[in-house]
């Protein structure tokens, strides 16, 4: 050590004090910055030349201080070459490289957690090999403040991505010694240990202490802030979705008031009924420590979550189905690439074949959609056609689910798969027998089949497996529905497991034989002896929101009417169909029910106006929020309520007159019943049985109606094309007595035996409807002769004859298939000279069985 002069050790008290007074700093930080100035100096004059350090060395060196603050060589490479080595290895190579693997393959993202989501958890992660190669090489030419800033953060997200890691670490342990593997999940930890010793060799080396250590807790804090907002909506939404699975209310409101969405339906997607076992980093954060909690005790490692109650959870919060959503980013791909086609998108759906629509799958669109639909004003009966084309963009064969809400009183009368280009048409049988038929194709020989059953009033579950790898598959359904007072509702979609194509359109022709209007569509042309219309609409608007043909003049439907029906005997060959007016009794009870939920908010202002005007003697308005209050207007509609409390009080009070009814307004309750069997009970059972009406306010699906719809008698409501006038003159109509309409039906075996006007062989089916849902012993056996969906049957279209014979269904013939009527349609009185010339013919030739005329319709193009 070289000796100092009496007047240099002076200087150099001299210039500390000054130091400290220009720095601003007393007590324990000035005494420290003196001790690193005091240090600092005698390191920089040891490197000089001389052997005694006099006021002149001494004045050259805090010339350089005080002209640049830093030393001008690179003091960080001192150490051992060894130990510079391991900083290196596990500071900066093997993190960068998993970072990179992991963006580019989400390795771990398919297999634990994703633990870069975002672009800025990347960035994030990368400041931790970039600002340890920083202080490995450069970062002596910055400020002490600055390089703590820097260790600051880098030491904040290391902490934060070891702390992820550190429960995997016996396993990786393990998995090291037998098999080689397991580095990936252990960089994480050697980062966080490395960067950690890397800064503290840091701080000693810098010029002053103090600043490196203001500036570590400037970068720590704002590193800790950061993560902070990316991860804590995120960790709180997991905490409180925990406490809500085990049945807290508390937690669902607590969530009500703030969640983060993003976070709710990742979690509806993962556990024992999920499509995925990775979870996000919160849910990691929840039940990662099982994993070593397992290894060692018999508690842990077991608890899986419940998907299903998640999605019931999610919709309480949020007020919305999960899969109205689309799927959440899973382990389809790393941060900047896409996986390996072994590891990739394999996507596992378990309900596969099952009675739910359920998640969402990834990459399987509606690609092409076409309705045509005929409208007969004459019968009454409408009949339309929906030609749907799914596609498959993924390397696996997928199930293309969905439930569509059917025109009202109307069922599926035609099925249609193309197999090998070729059109196949249905087998119509019980619904145990298509739905065996359909599993054991399906999900067994995963082969080509389409099913459609009932799920619910009005509301059929279509089905098609498999939508082939890369391909398409495309299927028709046809439906068959009265006529109501305000026009013929197209069928929609109100829940599916699939997309809608970006650039996808529905195309839609409706005729009729008479003027109408179709809100959206283009006015209605003539169109030979009727009248049609063509558009073409985005999928999005057309396949999900409610559309009606409105007739303008329909014919009186008490008149009487009559058709050819194929199915019957000859005997029997001939049905006539009369009306007969009449009008229900008037309601003295009753009791509505409203649904507190979000969806309900954009019917307020129309709705509180209607329900004002009820008579406050003979109704009451009860609001569903959980639990049941008497409805106060200005209801801030929110999250999902749960609406079986509600209902049973208003069943319960409504039985307190004569004649009680319930009328449920609703949005989508896509939530399993809690006490189904003591709602259905209430409905079934008792001296006076109240009725109960369910009126769709917002569209979605409804757990509650279909259970209900199923078993209990529940009636479906007046459909809102104009809100207030529609739900307005449906009360009106429960209060002063409901108009209603019977059918007479008559079976005859000529047509000179027939009274009225011959109709298409539609209204065959709307007989067979009403027989089919009587309740009759036969009623499975008519609705399958009549190629009918009922309750009591359904649909499927199978690949190979072999596979219709070995389900022991026959497909129905195509030629007696229901369809678009193609030729013109003749005029009453053309109508009336034709059967006065088969009537001279058959006078002339005797009985005949020669072949049937071509059924009255109008052209298509």
């Amino acid at each position: 050590m070289k000796a100092w002069s009496k007047q240099a050790e002076e200087r150099l008290e001299e210039y500390l004090r000054a130091r400290v007074i220009r720095e601003g700093l007393e007590g324990d930080d000035a005494r420290e910055l003196k001790e690193d100035l005091r240090a600092h100096i005698h390191e920089e004059v040891e490197h000089l030349d001389e052997d005694q350090v006099g006021s002149w060395m001494l004045e050259r060196v805090l010339k350089r201080m005080d002209g640049d603050g830093e030393p001008s060589e690179n003091p960080s490479r001192g150490g051992s070459a060894r130990g510079r080595k391991a900083a290196w290895a596990f500071g900066v190579v093997l993190p960068a490289l998993v970072i990179a693997i992991e963006a580019l393959i989400g390795f771990c993202a398919g297999v634990f957690f994703n633990p870069l989501p975002t672009v800025w958890h990347g960035l994030l992660a990368s400041v931790v090999p970039a600002v340890n190669a920083w202080f490995l090489t450069t970062a002596w030419r910055s400020s002490s403040r600055v390089q703590g800033m820097a260790a600051g953060v880098a030491i904040a997200v290391a902490a934060f991505y070891g702390f992820l890691f550190l429960p995997l670490f016996p396993v990786s342990v393990m998995a090291i010694i037998a098999f080689g593997l397991g580095m990936l999940s252990l960089t994480p930890v050697f980062a966080w240990l490395a960067t950690w010793r890397i800064a503290r060799l840091r701080r000693r080396q810098v010029p002053y202490a103090w600043q490196f250590r203001q500036g570590w807790w400037a970068g720590l804090a704002g590193a800790v802030a950061l993560l902070a907002i990316l991860e804590g909506p995120g960790i709180w939404t997991r905490w409180q979705m925990t406490r809500a699975l085990d049945g807290s209310q508390a937690a669902v409101e607590n969530l009500r008031a703030f969640h983060s969405e993003e976070h709710l339906l990742k979690a509806c997607y993962e556990g024992g009924d999920g499509s995925q076992v990775a979870t996000d980093i919160p849910g990691w954060v929840m039940v990662s420590w099982e994993i070593p909690l397992s290894m060692f005790t018999q508690a842990g490692g077991g608890r899986r979550m419940d998907s299903a109650k998640a999605r019931d959870v999610f919709f309480r919060v949020t007020g919305k189905p999960f899969n109205s959503l689309k799927p959440p980013r899973g382990a389809t791909g790393g941060l900047v690439g896409r996986r390996s086609a072994l590891m990739d998108e394999w996507e596992f759906d378990p309900d596969l074949g099952g009675d739910a629509v359920a998640m969402r799958l990834k990459d399987l669109d509606l690609a092409e959609s076409r309705f045509d639909a005929h409208v007969d004003g004459t019968s009454g009966l409408g009949y339309g056609e929906w030609t749907m084309v799914f596609k498959n963009d993924s390397p696996q064969e997928k199930e293309a689910r969905c439930q569509v809400r059917l025109p009202r009183g109307g069922r599926v009368s035609r099925l249609t798969l193309w197999v090998n280009g070729e059109p196949r048409e249905a087998a119509f049988s019980t619904v145990s027998k298509v739905k065996a038929a359909y599993r054991e194709v399906a999900v067994r020989q995963r082969r080509d089949p389409v099913l459609v059953t009932m799920a619910g009033p009005d509301t059929v579950m279509v089905q098609c497996f498999p939508v082939p790898a890369q391909g398409e598959m495309k299927i028709r359904f046809g439906v068959t529905a009265p006529l109501q007072p305000f026009g013929w509702e197209l069928p929609r979609i109100i829940e599916r497991n699939f997309g809608l194509a970006a650039e996808a359109t529905q195309a839609m022709w409706v005729q009729s034989d008479r003027r109408f209007k179709v809100a959206g569509l283009p006015a209605a042309h003539p169109d030979g002896e009727g009248f049609s219309c063509q558009a073409s609409l985005p999928v999005g608007e057309a396949v999900e929101h409610p559309m009606v043909v409105e007739t303008t003049a329909v014919a009186d439907m008490n008149a009487p009417v009559w058709c050819r029906d194929d199915f019957a005997g000859a005997d029997e060959g001939i049905l006539c169909r009369r009306g007969r007016a009449g009008a229900g009794p008037a309601v003295d009870r009753l009791l509505v029910v409203v649904d507190g939920s979000l969806s309900m908010a954009g019917a307020r202002s129309w709705l509180e106006p209607v329900l004002a005007a009820l008579p406050a003697d003979r109704a009451t308005v009860l609001l569903a929020t959980d639990g049941v209050e008497n409805y106060p207007p200005g209801w801030d509609f929110s999250g999902g309520r749960d609406n079986e409390p509600a209902l049973r009080e208003a069943l319960v009070r409504a039985r307190e007159g004569r004649h009680g009814v319930v009328v449920w307004l609703h949005g989508p309750q896509p939530v399993t019943l809690t006490k189904g069997e003591e709602l259905k009970q209430l409905l079934q059972r008792g001296t006076t049985r109240p009725e109960m009406f369910e009126v769709e306010v917002a569209a979605g699906a409804n757990r509650l109606v279909e259970e209900l719809g199923r078993e209990a008698g529940l009636q479906r409501g007046p459909s809102l094309i104009r809100p207030a006038d529609d739900l307005g003159r449906f009360f009106t109509e429960l209060l002063q007595g409901r108009p209603t309409r019977d059918w007479q039906w008559q079976r005859v075996a000529t047509p000179e035996q027939a009274e009225g006007t011959e109709v298409w062989s539609q209204l065959a089916r709307q007989w067979a409807m009403e027989q089919a849902e009587s309740g009759e012993p036969e009623a499975s056996k008519t609705a399958a002769a009549y190629q009918l969906v009922t309750p009591v049957s359904g649909a499927v279209v199978l690949e190979t004859q072999e596979q219709y014979e070995q389900a022991g269904l026959e497909p129905a013939d195509p030629a007696a298939a229901a369809s678009i009527p193609t030729v013109p349609e003749p005029s009453t009185a053309l109508l009336v000279a034709i059967a006065a010339g088969a009537a001279a013919l058959r006078r002339r030739r005797g009985p005949a069985g020669g072949s049937r005329s071509e059924e009255p319709s109008m052209p298509i193009s």
